[in-house]
């Protein structure tokens, strides 16, 4: 069975957490309010989850194994890692496994 990209989110939330990582799940675009006012959210392109840990920052982006990093999320991801956090790209829960060990 294929898992969503949110399935995967949250199975990669779960795990951190059980971890001992702070983690955040961020969103980007825009929210209509009841008065029909615009809210700004995180700028397009920012990665899914924000996670920290005893002073380690990770940014993930997750994916399906159909989807493909997008340039906007590229050139985020790169300005992140400019700026000494690392990133990571996971289709799987073992993808972060892999890259925090």
């Amino acid at each position: 069975m294929k898992l969503s990209e949110h399935q995967i989110q949250n199975l990669i939330k779960q795990y951190l957490e059980s971890q001992g990582w702070f983690v955040l799940r961020l969103n980007s675009g825009a929210v209509l309010t009841k008065r029909g006012q615009v809210v700004r959210l995180c700028p397009a392109g920012t990665p899914d989850l924000f996670c920290l840990k005893k002073g380690k920052c990770v940014f993930i982006e997750v994916k399906t194994a159909k989807n493909k990093v997008t340039l906007l999320q590229d050139h985020m991801l790169k300005i992140i890692e400019e700026h000494g956090a690392q990133t990571i790209i996971a289709y799987s829960l073992e993808d972060v496994i892999g890259s925090l060990e």
